[in-house]
């Protein structure tokens, strides 16, 4: 498959290649037409949760699956730029994949990328999910993890189903408390993310850190 013909497929080709290869043609085409009604769109289709997918009488809980897999290894292949260095080399990378990861859940999330002396990537982790009002992960469990992975620093990024990326007055008072509880373990908090439909917003370029 050419690079040019993969830009010319639309949200409904590519929906209806990997549905077919599942069950009968005429099914994913009805399949792909309640998907694309439902969500809009490819990437808000593969991000939907796979429970929720599975109830859509024309998908079912096999074609589900296969959407789900398609998604994880689409996280894997955005993800994988952020191994191969330092980090914070790579911030278009890190911004890519944390939209792919976080921007379409439907519930808040709170994610932690721990980093070594070097800031290269020792362990990426979802360390909080919380109701619609929010997640608060605890400032001193968040730093104990810290230090048994022997990272020396971490990026935080949490997720506004709103769509609405711009931090809360609470998600900066959080950021400064967490910033300074890591402080004395020796671990630097390198920025605090908010990620959502809208695009992601850093409290780091914001001022809140280091100030």
């Amino acid at each position: 498959m050419q690079p040019d013909f993969i830009e010319q497929i639309g949200d409904r080709d590519a929906l209806f290649g990997l549905l077919s290869q599942v069950m009968p043609w005429a099914q994913a085409s009805a399949a792909v037409a309640a998907l694309l009604s439902h969500y809009g769109s490819l990437t808000e289709a593969l991000a939907a949760p796979e429970a929720e997918l599975a109830a859509i009488a024309e998908l079912g809980p096999s074609a589900a699956g296969v959407l789900k897999v398609t998604h994880a290894a689409a996280l894997r292949l955005v993800s994988a730029p952020l191994k191969q260095g330092p980090v914070l080399g790579r911030w278009r990378d890190l911004e890519a994949y944390l939209m792919a990861a976080m921007a379409r859940e439907p519930l808040e999330q709170a994610r932690a990328l721990f980093l070594d002396t070097r800031n290269r990537l020792i362990a990426d982790e979802v360390i909080a999910r919380g109701g619609p009002r929010g997640v608060n992960p605890d400032h001193r469990a968040l730093a104990h993890r810290a230090v048994q992975l022997h990272a020396t620093a971490l990026i935080l990024a949490h997720n506004h189903p709103s769509g609405d990326p711009m931090p809360s007055p609470e998600d900066i008072d959080y950021t400064r408390q967490l910033r300074d509880v890591l402080a004395t373990l020796g671990v630097v908090l390198h920025d605090h993310v908010v990620v959502a439909r809208g695009g992601i917003v850093s409290l780091r370029q914001l001022g809140v850190i280091g100030r």
